[in-house]
């Protein structure tokens, strides 16, 4: 893109009312300069406008006909391996989640659309794209990059977008905590370049959930490079606990650090399980595992 021109998002979707709808909502955007979007309705129309022309941006929703989104999705780095790509998905559609970030997806929203939230979403993308060329730039090494180093730089740990209720379900019912309980948040540990690891103990739930998430969310701002929670003496959390986790792994990741989970107790892996959050967040035997994993 040369400088000052506008950012181009090509958008992926069946729907013909999509396009009037972001047309509307972004149209201050569009009259300022700042974005350009250009419409296809699948996959394969999506591709062909690929070839076409430069993208900053993929905006693309999963069913469509002739060629869905996950397929789109894991041929856009043959065509550019530098566009960002947005999924965009049914609510609590953990399964398609897990897919696309297994195909490369930047981040994704959730239908029906925040457009307070796409344009947010747009703009880190866009400031990903940024860094990858900026990167590209000035390795000055004098190599020709090739299309497979690209492909490794284009990769972006993905980002997680919450919805307040009802993405994770909880335990069976004989498996909730009792409605008396409580949660302690330790820091064993604070490098001085910002890694710091924190041990939980006891349970997340409906009465300890806010509690928690203002707790943890303090401790967070001493996070530079990477937070580490230590589970071995957490005995339960629930599906509104995993959104708080998730939420601020997405919060550590906006400011360039990383979160990382270890010693995970049975009864809380069972829980990881249900949901696909171990799908999401890699979870480690060990501090120095997630440490490890956190610094690469």
């Amino acid at each position: 893109m040369d400088a000052g021109s506008p950012s181009k998002i090509l958008v992926v979707d069946d729907e013909a009312d999509l396009e009037v709808l972001m047309r509307q909502r972004m149209r201050r955007s569009i009259r300022k300069g700042q974005f350009e979007f250009v419409f296809a309705r699948n996959g394969v129309e999506a591709l062909a406008r690929l070839r076409e022309n430069d993208f900053d941006v993929v905006l693309s929703d999963i069913n469509m006909p002739e060629m869905d989104g996950l397929t789109l999705l894991q041929q856009i780095p043959d065509v550019d391996p530098e566009v960002r790509s947005v999924i965009v998905t049914a609510y609590g559609d953990i399964d398609n989640i897990r897919s696309a970030i297994n195909r490369g997806a930047f981040d994704f929203i959730t239908k029906p659309i925040d457009f307070r939230d796409l344009r947010a979403t747009i703009e880190r993308a866009l400031e990903h794209r940024a860094l990858l060329r900026s990167a590209t730039d000035s390795s000055g090494d004098g190599r020709v990059e090739t299309a497979n180093d690209r492909r490794a730089m284009a990769s972006a740990p993905v980002l997680i977008h919450m919805e307040h209720d009802g993405m994770y379900a909880d335990d069976a019912d004989e498996d909730r905590p009792p409605a008396r309980s409580g949660i302690k948040l330790s820091v064993l540990n604070a490098t001085p370049d910002g890694a710091v690891v924190v041990a939980l103990e006891g349970r997340v739930d409906a009465n300890t959930v806010r509690e928690f998430e203002r707790a943890i969310n303090v401790v967070s701002k001493a996070c530079k490079l990477a937070m580490i929670l230590d589970c071995r003496k957490l005995d339960y959390i629930s599906s509104a606990g995993l959104r708080v986790v998730l939420g601020l792994s997405k919060s550590l990741r906006q400011k360039g650090a990383e979160l990382g989970l270890c010693a995970v107790t049975e009864p809380v892996r069972k829980v990881f399980n249900v949901s696909g959050f171990d799908q999401i967040i890699p979870v480690r035997d060990t501090q120095a595992e997630a440490l490890t994993a956190c610094a690469r």
